[in-house]
């Protein structure tokens, strides 16, 4: 980026699985459909 290491700051911060997707699903959701058992009425 051409800044000088003393002009640069990084910070790092946690996301909420609510809060990051990916593919139009979020980390939360994902989750959720990983931990439901499937079933007829249930599907995934």
């Amino acid at each position: 980026m051409g800044a000088l290491p003393e002009n640069t700051t990084v910070i790092i911060r946690e996301v909420p699985a609510t809060h990051w997707s990916k593919a139009d699903q979020t980390i939360a959701e994902r989750q959720r459909a990983v931990s439901e058992p499937v079933t007829e009425g249930n599907p995934a």
